[in-house]
This record gives C-alpha cells, structure tokens and sequence, in this order.
C-alpha cells in the first residue's frame, strides 16, 4: 500500500463524499419546481404529476405554501413552553420525592437521637451510680481501715496485720 492509500481511510473517504454530496442535494432542492398538477381521467382516476397533463382540461395546480415564519416562531414557542412546562413538573415531582426521603430520613435521624439520648441518660445514671460506690468504699476504708504503723501493734505470731476479720467486723460493705 502506498502512503496516499493509508493517508485515507474507508471513514475519512465516507466523511469527503458525505461533504460534497450534501450541498449537491440542497441545491437540486431549490431547482426543483413546487408545482404539483391533479386530475381525474375518463375511467374517474385521480392522477398527481408534477409536469402538467398534455390536456388541460380539469387540471387542478396546487402551488407551495410559501414559508410562514411567525407560524413557525408561534409552533416553536408553544413547543418550547410545553417542553419547560414538562421539565417544570419533572422538577417538582423529583423534589417532591426528595422532600419525602429527606423527611423520612430526619424522622428516622431524630428516632436515633432520641435513642442516644436515653442511652447517654443511662450511662450517666450508672456512672454517678458506680461514682457514688465508689466513693462510698473509699469513705468505709477510710472509716475502717487502720494506718500502717498502728498495725505494728499487733505483733503476735510475728504477723504484721492483725487477725483475720478484725478491722472489717464492724464494716457495712463486707470487707
């Protein structure tokens, strides 16, 4: 293959006869005539040519409508309003549906608000309740317990701590 040949291909050759083809066709368009001729024969059937009949007789020439361009601006406008009157109610329906999964959404977000806050409340209870424990076991070992050096003054057997339940007898939480 030669360079030319690769240069264009099967597309690129397609898109050059599409390019010289089209203006071609629009102006055969404006040499053709806008004439259309209609008649009914001796057997009473209807013809439509767009070159007249050799006779004259009964022959009907319709001619083109010329261009109205303030009926064409008129249906273009009514179109264009329909389309955003569509687009329009497209919009609201999708908002409105939006509206609905965003209030379902804030529904279901205050439900689980409102869970968290019973559960922090519960919490909060049994920390102030475990808080008031503890301080309670720290003022009875402070109440019952005995500081080291007047542990000294028990030494028998050679124990340093005195006999087993004698600082805790009198304890209220079971030391």
């Amino acid at each position: 293959m030669s360079k030319r040949q690769k240069k264009y291909s099967i597309p690129t050759r397609t898109r050059i006869l599409f390019r010289l083809t089209v203006p071609l066709i629009v102006l055969l368009a404006f040499a053709v005539r806008a004439e259309i001729y209609s008649w009914t024969d001796e057997q009473g059937a209807r013809h439509f040519s767009d070159s007249p009949p050799e006779h004259s007789a009964g022959v009907y020439v319709t001619r083109e409508i010329p261009h109205d361009k303030t009926a064409d601006k008129k249906h273009d406008d009514a179109y264009r309003q329909m389309v955003e009157e569509i687009a329009t109610q497209h919009r609201m329906e999708k908002e409105t549906a939006e509206t609905e999964l965003l209030k379902k959404r804030l529904k279901k977000a205050e439900r689980q608000s409102i869970v968290a806050e019973k559960k922090a409340e519960k919490a909060l209870k049994m920390a102030e309740e475990a808080q008031a424990i503890a301080s309670e076991k720290q003022r009875y070992r402070e109440i019952y317990v005995i500081p080291e050096r007047a542990i000294s003054l028990y030494p028998k057997n050679g124990l340093t701590t005195p006999p087993s339940g004698y600082f805790y007898r009198n304890s209220p939480i079971g030391y």
